[in-house]
C-alpha cells in the first residue's frame, strides 16, 4: 500500500517451491530485486496448502527429474484464486515430464544452467501477462518435433506471411512479445497482433501448441 501511495511498483509476492537449497538460494538472489517479494518457501508436497493460505501472485518451482505429482501440483495451483503465475525451473527433467507441467498451467519454463538473466526474464514476462520458454527448454521441445508431411501444408502453414513466420520462429527461441518487438524493430502490440492471427491460422490456442504446429509444418528448422 505503501508503495502505491508513493507511486512505485507494488512488488510481486513470489512463493519459492522445492528443496532447501534452492529455497535458500532463490531468496537470496531475490532479496535483491525491488519489484520482487518472497513471501514463503515450501516443498511441492506443502505447495497447495501453502500457497492457498500465502495466495502469492508468482509460484517458482523446481521440476526434478522424474517428480512425481508434479502435474498435479501445477494444476492445483493455478486452481488458486486469484490465480498464481507458475515459473517451472526444470532439473534435468524430460520432454514428456515438461509437457504435461506447461500441459497444466504453468507460465513459464527455464532450465538451471539458464542463470539468473533467464529468470528475470521469466519474472517479467508472467508480471505482463506472457508465457515464457527458455532457450533450452525450446530446444527441448523442438527435439520431439516430426518432418512436416505434404498433407499438413493446407492446414494454415501456406496462410503465414513472412513476417508471421519470422515471429514463430522468435517465439520457438523463448522470446517475449517485447524482445521480438525490439528485434523486428515493431511495436508490442504489432508483435501481439502478429501472434494472434498465427494462433488463429495454425488452430492453436498455446505457445506450446503453436511450436508443435510450426515444426509439423516445416516453419521451424530442428
Amino acid at each position: 500500500m505503501m508503495a502505491e501511495a508513493m507511486g512505485m511498483p507494488v512488488p510481486s509476492r513470489v512463493m519459492i517451491v522445492g528443496p532447501p537449497l534452492l529455497q535458500e538460494g532463490l531468496a537470496a538472489l531475490l532479496a535483491r530485486q525491488r519489484d520482487v517479494e518472497v513471501v514463503g518457501t515450501t516443498s511441492m508436497h506443502e505447495a497447495v496448502t501453502v500457497g492457498e493460505r500465502l495466495s502469492p501472485d508468482i509460484v517458482i518451482m523446481e521440476l526434478a527429474q522424474h517428480a512425481l505429482g508434479a502435474p498435479a501440483v501445477v494444476r492445483s495451483l493455478t486452481n488458486i484464486r486469484p490465480t498464481p503465475r507458475v515459473i517451472i525451473i526444470c532439473n534435468q527433467c524430460t520432454r514428456s515430464e515438461l509437457t504435461k507441467v506447461i500441459g497444466a498451467g504453468a507460465a513459464a519454463c527455464m532450465s538451471w544452467e539458464s542463470g539468473p538473466g533467464q529468470l528475470q526474464r521469466a519474472l517479467s514476462a508472467v508480471r505482463n501477462g506472457e508465457r515464457h520458454l527458455g532457450p533450452k527448454i525450446a530446444d527441448l521441445l523442438l527435439a520431439g518435433g516430426h518432418s512436416p508431411s505434404p498433407a499438413t501444408e493446407d492446414s494454415g502453414g501456406g496462410q503465414l506471411t513472412a513476417r508471421e513466420r519470422q515471429v514463430v520462429a522468435l517465439i520457438a527461441q523463448g522470446r517475449t512479445e517485447r524482445e521480438i518487438a525490439k528485434e523486428l524493430a515493431l511495436s508490442p502490440k504489432t508483435v501481439h497482433t502478429h501472434r494472434t492471427n498465427i494462433m488463429n491460422k495454425l488452430h492453436v490456442h498455446n505457445v506450446i501448441a503453436l511450436v508443435r504446429r510450426a515444426i509439423q509444418l516445416g516453419l521451424i528448422e530442428v
